[in-house]
């Protein structure tokens, strides 16, 4: 009697909204998706040296006719930007609208281990991708 949240772009995921009596809001890239993201990049700044290093990703995620760009800062990845669309789909359930919601995730920090960007010295940057490393 609540909401499903559905990723649209997993078609095993996608079949869950014929079995289920909730609202479904579904998220993704793909056409099917009720919050649609789209235009994903890397953004790239100028560090020390003029060189360019990734800051984060950049996209577009459309809701009801409405769309607004998302810029997760120290996050790099395709699925960051599925992870913060789900995010918004669950936002769009509770009545946050996308404006809140892509201002809130400007203090987004991803999860150590997963595909997190760190400043190292000397204007190097480090990509903490070790959540599945072994010991």
């Amino acid at each position: 009697d609540g909401y499903a949240i559905l990723n649209a772009d997993d078609s095993r995921v996608y079949r869950i909204a014929e079995k289920t009596y909730a609202q479904v809001i579904t998220y993704g890239f793909g056409e099917k998706a009720h919050v649609r993201a789209g235009n994903y990049a890397v953004r790239l700044v100028k560090n020390d040296q003029e060189t360019d290093m990734p800051e984060g990703i950049t996209f577009k995620v459309g809701y009801a006719g409405s769309v607004v760009p998302v810029r997760l800062r120290g996050a790099l990845g395709r699925p960051q930007a599925y992870a913060a669309s789900a995010a918004i789909a669950v936002g769009a359930a509770l009545g946050i609208n996308l404006i809140e919601a892509s201002d809130a995730l400007q203090e987004y920090i991803p999860q150590a281990g997963r595909m997190r960007l760190i400043a190292g010295i000397n204007s190097s940057l480090i990509l903490d991708d070790t959540y599945n490393a072994a010991p």
